[in-house]
């Protein structure tokens, strides 16, 4: 299930994201408390480096738990990296590149491993130059 809030005009500040179930989340196969994986795409967050492309999707793999499927629209020919870092507010001088992609449709898809990531890693999209 997927939930959508858009803040209209939410001004400056700092904002907390608060994620919680609407009841319990059970295991099901033996019916005992469970957890479960959340992925949240924050946008409107002004980078310090220049953020060309917007990812459009980022769903868990359904073949595959530990795989992340992004989405986005592309020029073709164009090649794009995707970079991470463990804060929020980290410079951008020490964001990492996770993978570099070559477009050769419209919209690409990466395939990305998150079976070895932290709780909290942030992704972005950005046009190589």
């Amino acid at each position: 299930m997927a939930t959508r809030v858009v803040l209209g005009n939410p001004g400056t500040g700092t904002f907390q994201v608060q994620i919680t179930a609407a009841g319990p989340i059970l295991d099901a196969w033996h019916g005992s408390p469970g957890s479960q994986n959340v992925s949240i795409i924050l946008s409107g967050i002004a980078p310090e480096s220049p953020v060309d492309t917007v990812i459009s999707s980022a769903v868990i793999n359904p073949n595959n738990a530990d795989e992340m499927i992004l989405q986005w629209e592309s020029i073709v020919g164009q090649t794009y990296q995707i970079l991470y870092f463990d804060e929020v507010d980290e410079p951008a001088a020490n964001w990492q590149t996770l993978q570099t992609v070559n477009a050769t449709h419209e919209t690409t898809s990466a395939f990305i491993n998150v079976g070895s990531f932290p709780d909290r890693r942030f992704l972005i999209l950005k046009e190589d130059n």
